[in-house]
C-alpha cells in the first residue's frame, strides 16, 4: 500500500456540504467551542478556495485514504510536540491515541482492501 499514492479533486454533487454537518454534532453535543466551530468554519472556507467546491459525500476521492494520509501528517507534528515539551502529559497522551487511530485505519484499509 503506497501511502503516498494521491487522490483527485473532489468533484462537485449534489450532497450537502460536511463541515455544516460537523459544525452541527459539535454544537449539539459539545456546547461552547466557540473557537472550535470557528477554526472548523475556518478550515471549510480554506477548502472552498483551495478546491472551489465544499467538501461533500461522493466526491470522486476515497475519504479513508485522506484521513489515512491526515492521521500520518498529525503523528509526526504530535511528535514533534513531545519532543519539543517532553514533560507535558497531555501531549504523551495525545500522541499515542493518534498513532492508535493510524493503526486502526490501517488495519481497515488492509482488512477493506483500500490502496494507500
Amino acid at each position: 500500500m503506497n501511502p503516498n499514492q494521491y487522490e483527485p479533486d473532489p468533484k462537485p454533487n449534489d450532497q450537502p456540504p460536511l463541515w455544516p454537518l460537523v459544525i452541527a454534532d459539535v454544537q449539539k453535543y459539545r456546547a461552547g467551542f466557540t473557537q472550535l466551530i470557528e477554526d472548523m468554519r475556518s478550515r471549510d472556507r480554506f477548502g472552498r478556495e483551495k478546491y472551489g467546491v465544499p467538501l461533500q459525500p461522493f466526491n470522486g476521492r476515497n475519504p479513508i485514504r485522506d484521513a489515512y494520509q491526515e492521521a500520518l501528517d498529525l503523528c509526526v507534528y504530535m511528535k514533534q510536540a513531545m519532543v519539543e515539551d517532553p514533560q507535558n502529559q497531555f501531549l504523551f497522551f495525545q500522541y499515542y491515541q493518534t498513532l492508535d487511530l493510524l493503526f486502526n485505519l490501517s488495519r481497515y484499509m488492509t482488512q477493506t482492501e483500500i490502496p494507500k
